[in-house]
């Protein structure tokens, strides 16, 4: 230092005649020279080990953050799967309904119309509503719960007209002038139970069949049950 600096600055002066002039343990207890160890040294080792902790600590932030986008998006992308998945079930099921329920419809009316029945006009008016509601409101996610329960309805009294027995078919539906306009659920979700209870209740039965359904809706709690 005295070699290179002609003339030697004063605060270089002090700091040679401070270390020259110090025993071992001054090293270890005079705060001066402590200080001015760990300000022009020790500081050259931990501010690098401190920007490079610094920033390894962003790196790994960082792939973790990525990591956990990765693990979201293929999370939605098995969520986006399996909608379409159920949606093309869902919709499978409302192609294999209409199939079954106009086959029977029109065997009915035209069972009704070979005996001269009059109430083939008012059936076949029903299962034009019918058809009307599968084949526009049926492609929607929801629907209004009074339109569906108007459906089943009209499907209930579609099966009653197959059956001379009245009595064995008891049907138990909200009325229709409660307050059910905000309720909305999946267009068809019943009447797959409905008409299973029709095909093994009655149709698949020589006697003593029976069908029996009853739907309760407790606005309360926000539950509907079918029996």
């Amino acid at each position: 230092v005295q070699r290179h600096f002609q003339p030697l600055p004063p605060y270089l002066a002090r700091r040679i005649t401070l270390f020259s002039g110090a025993t071992w343990v001054k090293y270890v207890s005079d705060p001066s020279i402590v200080f001015f160890i760990y300000g022009q040294f020790i500081s050259y080792l931990t501010t690098p080990l401190l920007i490079k902790a610094v920033r390894d600590g962003y790196a790994r932030s960082k792939a973790q953050q990525q990591a956990e986008e990765e693990q979201r998006r293929l999370a939605y992308d098995n969520l986006a799967l399996e909608k379409e998945n159920i949606t093309k079930d869902l919709h499978f099921l409302r192609q294999q309904i209409n199939p079954h329920f106009l086959l029977n419809a029109f065997n009915n009316i035209y069972a009704m119309i070979h005996r001269k029945d009059g109430r083939a006009a008012e059936t076949l008016a029903n299962l034009s509503t019918l058809m009307r509601y599968t084949l526009y409101r049926t492609s929607q996610d929801f629907v209004p719960l009074p339109d569906e329960l108007d459906f089943i309805s009209g499907y209930i009294d579609m099966e009653r007209i197959r059956h001379t027995q009245p009595d064995a078919v008891v049907c138990e539906l909200p009325d229709p002038a409660e307050d059910l306009s905000g309720w909305r659920v999946p267009p068809l979700l019943l009447v797959t139970f409905i008409e299973n209870a029709f095909k093994h209740g009655l149709n698949a039965v020589y006697e003593g069949g029976w069908v029996r359904i009853n739907l309760v809706v407790q606005t309360d709690d926000g539950r509907l049950t079918l029996t």
